[in-house]
């Protein structure tokens, strides 16, 4: 079970280092476009580490997914496959995006709306045009009216049949409302992200630079490049790369606004999601600007300074490719001692009484991992907070339950975050607690039964 999802992490990013020289390669035909695009896509800028992960996490699997997607989409829209057995309106990529609209549905929901909401903005814009200027690139194109209908329609019939969509929407749309009349403070998530970084001795700053220096690079390339298109400053080697950029162009002006959403209220835990989400755009929005600066003629002695510059980037994107003590970040690695604990806990469990991870994570994907059910969702996300955690474990819940810590937890919240929440005297105080009962142990996982 575990080395099959790790091959699954490992087939998605080698799908996202194909499809993306692929898509360039679908604008130009050429080898140099096709070394822009490994490159690009060695960098990995949709993971951020904040909300997404190169870890077997399903959204950030599904937003590298969708380079796939966009290699379908300009090989349709660009006409790069004809086949004269099908309307003129069709492509086989045409008929093979559908199904892999459907997939990023069933993937995930909320990566899918954003591929909707990009998908509805291309198919306004492309109606636009042809009623506007018959002869630009973007009126040459071929429709995608009818994968947009079909993805609305599997979205709609699968994702409204979860509360959990519901829910979402809902916060959404309070937290805007709260955020107006100025009773919820916005960007909480980053704040509270600024306040542990500075407690780990380094500032915000610091940790901008390492995670996002690479991709604001990009997102200046890709600026540079959206403005200079709908400015006509831009002469393309290729009339389809116009209006692929007009398309990504117009897609981030909607989900920007929307990305602002999540910047409100309840839901700001999903902001640097959407950030990943975009930076697959910008991903491939910069490698085309990219493209046209290294096919620009350079003079002999500028060309070390750019062989110098690329391993520097890459150096740098590598470098927090994975979670480190550089990022400030613990390894996402559990150990076969913690997952034998919590299998043994869930072996022996009172059903009727709740488990609660014990710091900053709860034990859902535990069990989710070990005994998945559909009605057992919501029994794994609760923790104890820090001021519960270090006041005392008990008198907090009218029921018993059970408490799970690790060996991990102890030493990532001691000796990597200096106790900034989660204190030695806390740790210390659950061993000693009347009503508190260690149940179990192996060494890595301690479980404690707290009677009420």
């Amino acid at each position: 079970m575990t080395q099959s999802m790790l091959y699954v992490t490992l087939l998605v990013k080698l799908l996202f280092v194909v499809f993306v020289p692929l898509a360039l390669y679908v604008l130009y035909s050429n080898r140099k476009a096709i070394f822009v695009g490994v490159f690009s896509g060695f960098l990995m800028m949709p993971i951020n580490h904040i909300s997404t992960h190169e870890s077997f996490h399903t959204f950030s699997m599904t937003i590298l997914f969708t380079a796939f997607i966009y290699y379908l989409l300009f090989a349709h829209v660009t006409k790069k496959h004809v086949d004269e057995a099908l309307p003129r309106f069709l492509s086989p990529t045409g008929l093979v995006l559908p199904v892999a609209l459907v997939a990023v549905v069933f993937l995930h929901p909320q990566a899918a709306f954003n591929v909707l909401l990009l998908f509805g903005t291309i198919t306004l814009v492309q109606f636009v045009y042809r009623r506007r200027s018959k002869e630009h690139a973007v009126s040459q194109m071929r429709g995608i009216y009818g994968q947009f209908v079909l993805l609305a329609v599997v979205f709609a019939l699968w994702a409204g049949q979860f509360e959990n969509t519901y829910r979402v929407l809902d916060l959404m749309i309070t937290g805007v409302q709260e955020t107006i009349t100025g009773n919820e403070e916005a960007g909480q998530v980053v704040q509270q992200h600024g306040e542990s970084t500075a407690a780990a001795g380094a500032s915000l700053a610091e940790i901008f630079v390492k995670l996002f220096g690479v991709s604001t690079i990009y997102s200046l390339l890709a600026g540079g490049l959206v403005l200079s298109v709908l400015s006509s400053r831009f002469q393309a080697r290729s009339q389809k790369t116009d209006g692929v950029v007009i398309y990504f162009a117009y897609g981030g002006l909607v989900l920007i606004p929307f990305l602002g959403v999540h910047f409100l209220g309840d839901i700001d835990a999903y902001l640097f999601r959407q950030v990943g989400f975009g930076m697959v755009l910008v991903t491939i929005l910069g490698a085309i600007a990219l493209f046209h600066v290294a096919s620009t003629p350079f003079r002999r002695d500028l060309r070390p300074v750019l062989g110098v510059a690329t391993v520097v980037v890459l150096a740098a994107a590598l470098l927090v490719a994975f979670a480190s003590p550089f990022i400030l970040l613990p390894n996402a690695q559990v150990t076969e001692t913690e997952m034998n604990g919590y299998d043994t806990l869930l072996e022996n469990q009172d059903k009727e009484v709740r488990i609660f991870g014990g710091v900053r994570m709860g034990a859902g994907r535990f069990i989710n991992a070990l005994q998945y059910s559909e009605d057992g969702r919501d029994r794994g996300p609760e923790v104890f907070n820090e001021t519960v955690f270090n006041g005392g474990v008990t008198g907090v819940y009218d029921t018993d339950k059970y408490l799970v810590i690790s060996q991990y937890d102890r030493t990532r919240d001691l000796e990597v975050y200096n106790g900034f929440r989660y204190t030695e005297a806390g740790f210390e105080r659950i061993k000693t607690t009347d009503g508190v009962h260690r149940v179990q142990s192996n060494g890595d996982v301690n479980v404690y039964y707290i009677d009420e």
